[in-house]
């Protein structure tokens, strides 16, 4: 909607926290920024848990509270106040109570809510500095993390999310459908562009491929790397021919585990026969194994497989110069490695 810098102004008056909508579809607010505190989880418990700790919620132009996996109760808290404003009426309390709502310009509310919030916050600067720090030794800790699991592939999934964020040229569009890598991503990518992340809230798989290809046309000035797992890339990839035959130079990224890991920790989650007995029916891409350089070849597309996660951080960060679509396979763990 165009209220990134309105949004921005509001939080920096109240000095408050900021997350993500689980599984966000866009850069909404700057994720280098002080306040910012990541995507909330999708999950209906955790987001709980998160939320208790504030006694207000300010909910501004989104899908609130979606989860990804089923856990029982709300996402709510019950003592927690929420005001809600968006430009669509029927959001306004469609999935949970609200205090007050607001519809109208979300640029426009959002600029007249913090000229009328500015100075009514008298510790908003300190709050700013405390959560600043707490926010950054919290992505210090991801980065930690995810730099001490590089290696020689296959990599760690985190390994590999990192490097695809490291090797990001600025300006970077990216357009993921990783599921579970795009996780670990959103962990530890700093964007802070409206327009630099493209992800869509369920609806199905396949849709990855087509829409970098259409990302890259419609914006020529900014790279796209399109971060796809390679079951979500199986559903779209005769859209690999429509990136060759218009030439449009985006890099795809697929994260090669040979399975639909995100199905598995599903059933994990919820602890029947799968999880019991460690058989997956339907889940393996194999045999036979995924030869993700002849697909590429088979579309007249060129392709690289990254040996380890330095060498996907830098065949990531060449997509400002291409001048034609690359394939980049990243073999990574998988879910018996976890095991």
């Amino acid at each position: 909607a165009g209220a990134v810098a309105d949004l921005v102004a509001v939080a920096e008056r109240l000095g408050a926290a900021v997350y993500h909508q689980p599984m966000n579809d866009g850069i909404d607010f700057p994720t280098g920024h002080p306040l910012y505190a990541g995507m909330l989880p999708p999950h209906n418990a955790v987001i709980r848990e998160k939320l208790s700790a504030y006694d207000v919620a300010f909910i501004a132009g989104c899908h609130a509270f979606m989860p990804h996996h089923y856990t029982p109760g709300p996402a709510v808290p019950d003592a927690l106040a929420i005001v809600q404003v968006d430009e669509d009426p029927a959001e306004i309390g469609r999935n949970f109570a609200v205090r007050h709502g607001l519809t109208g310009d979300l640029p426009e509310t959002l600029w007249a809510l913090a000229g009328h919030l500015d100075g009514l916050v008298p510790d908003a600067r300190e709050r700013i500095e405390r959560l600043g720090a707490l926010h950054a030794e919290e992505r210090g800790k991801a980065e930690e993390a995810a730099r001490a699991a590089y290696g020689a592939s296959p990599m760690d999934p985190r390994a590999a999310a990192h490097a695809v964020a490291a090797g990001l040229p600025h300006g970077t569009v990216v357009v993921e459908e990783a599921i579970t890598v795009g996780l670990k991503l959103r962990e530890v990518l700093r964007q802070d562009l409206p327009g630099s992340y493209v992800h869509t809230v369920g609806g199905g798989l396949g849709w990855g491929i087509g829409a970098a290809i259409g990302t890259r046309m419609g914006n020529p000035e900014r790279p796209v790397v399109s971060v796809l797992g390679d079951g979500c890339a199986m559903f779209g990839l005769q859209g690999l021919w429509s990136a060759a035959r218009y030439e449009v130079p985006v890099a795809f990224v697929v994260m090669n585990n040979g399975e639909y890991r995100t199905l598995k920790n599903t059933l994990d989650q919820s602890g029947g026969a799968s999880a019991k007995h460690g058989e997956y029916v339907g889940m393996d891409l194999a045999p036979p194994a995924l030869d993700w350089q002849s697909a590429a070849r088979l579309f007249g597309i060129d392709a690289v497989r990254a040996g380890s996660a330095a060498e996907l951080r830098d065949a990531v960060a060449g997509v400002k110069a291409l001048d034609a679509p690359l394939l980049i396979e990243a073999p990574i763990t998988g879910h018996r490695d976890d095991a």
